[in-house]
């Protein structure tokens, strides 16, 4: 009874929606759907409506919508404009007034982090903001990665460039805010840092630690698999050698907790008695 996703009646996919259109079902769904429309049985499988008189929001030229699942969110959804057979941009909507807001802050930052100087990683550029007037619905339309982006690899190489990232951006005073591997993208040698929402500078309620310990204990534990226990233990290990970066890591691991980002509820619960 939901909506997955909606695309203009003739729209040709492009190679990269087989491997990247993100919606449920993980890449078995995007894979199968890819194909249905490149053999043009969507034209007898999905269901042809009116999707301004269905869902309440304008027309977009050339766009393909998709939807997250309810449970995840019901105050945004997502588009791809495709010209040509290619994705030439990508889009967030917002459905509220607050939604509204953040999506405009993270177009916001997300020029933001364009302009720091000498930066060894690429951002999206972004295209254009729209906000009808108050009424909470709201676009902010990105440049698309390149045709060839993937996802990162897990080694060293990588590892090492996105942690040098990490320290320039902690350099000039900014913390990223939501520092984890779905936000990083390759292209060639070249890495890819998305979703600036959370960019902020360094204070007491963002401090400096927070990008650090959000990539490495999610890396280690959601990505290399390695144990709670042994994330747990490695923690101990780098910020409890004394008591000024012990209460430094802590107060991370609040800012993390405090906006549900990373591990930071987990590892705060597990390693409060040792904070006492």
């Amino acid at each position: 009874g939901e909506c997955w996703l909606a695309y203009p009646k003739g729209m040709r996919f492009p190679t990269a929606f087989k491997k990247c259109y993100p919606m449920r079902g993980r890449g078995i769904v995007s894979n199968l759907l890819y194909w249905v429309n490149r053999f043009g049985l969507d034209r007898l499988l999905l269901r042809c409506e009116k999707l301004e008189e269905g869902l309440k929001f304008p027309v977009i030229d050339n766009v393909a919508f998709f939807w997250p699942a309810a449970s995840r969110s019901t105050m945004r959804f997502y588009g791809y404009r495709v010209i040509g057979g290619r994705v030439v941009s990508y889009l967030k909507f917002a459905r509220t007034e607050d939604e509204a807001k953040v999506l405009r802050k993270e177009f916001e930052n997300t020029e933001k982090a364009r302009q720091i100087t000498g930066r060894s990683f690429e951002v999206p550029k972004p295209i254009n903001f729209l906000d009808r007037n108050g009424d909470g619905f709201a676009i902010a339309e990105y440049e698309a990665l390149p045709e060839d982006f993937a996802n990162v690899s897990l080694d060293d190489a990588w590892i090492s460039k996105i942690d040098e990232a990490r320290a320039q951006i902690t350099k000039i005073g900014l913390s990223h805010g939501d520092f984890m591997w779905h936000n990083f993208k390759a292209s060639k040698n070249k890495l890819w840092i998305l979703d600036w929402e959370e960019l902020t500078e360094i204070s007491e309620t963002r401090p400096e630690l927070t990008d650090e310990i959000s990539f490495w204990t999610a890396m280690k534990h959601y990505n290399k698999g390695e144990s709670f226990k042994s994330v747990c233990n490695e923690f101990k290990q780098k910020y409890f050698t004394d008591s000024s970066l012990k209460n430094q890591a802590f107060a991370a691991l609040n800012s993390m907790a405090s906006r549900g980002i990373a591990m930071g509820k987990i590892l705060l619960k597990e390693l409060e008695g040792d904070c006492k």
